[in-house]
């Protein structure tokens, strides 16, 4: 089975599993790697004369009967970025103090030093000073 040209992914060969198509639309995908994804194929687009075809290609545990298994996600980008949302993002980028995704909160170096005000996530460094105090 060849879903890329160039590129041969054959899941018996490999022993591993895709979703593709209709199905990988159903899934749900971290919002930054979508907005990522369609940033790059705008600024692609810039500078080919040719359409671009870009493809999200995602390693992923996805529970199926009850299990959690490994999957690889190829879901086509539809369309790219406007110039507004990639200057937005930019300057959100550029002016904002802290963390733009909540989960990026526990990584944050002013969070991990106990820091951060604004912390909405405990710093993994903080639960585990926390449970050796309870010892």
């Amino acid at each position: 089975m060849n879903f890329l040209p160039a590129y041969n992914l054959d899941p018996l060969k490999h022993n591993t599993k895709y979703i593709y198509g209709e199905a990988a639309k159903k899934l749900a995908i971290p919002q930054q790697y979508i907005i990522q994804a369609k940033a790059q194929k705008y600024l692609l687009s810039l500078e080919s004369k040719l359409p671009v075809i870009q493809y999200l290609f995602i390693k992923a545990l996805v529970k199926t009967n009850g299990k959690m298994k490994k999957y690889y996600i190829i879901r086509p980008v539809e369309e790219p970025i406007s110039k507004e949302e990639l200057r937005f993002y930019a300057r959100k980028h550029a002016t904002q103090s802290s963390p733009i995704w909540e989960w990026e909160c526990a990584y944050c170096t002013f969070n991990k030093e106990e820091l951060c005000e604004k912390a909405t996530v405990p710093s993994p460094k903080t639960e585990l000073l926390k449970i050796f105090h309870r010892i």
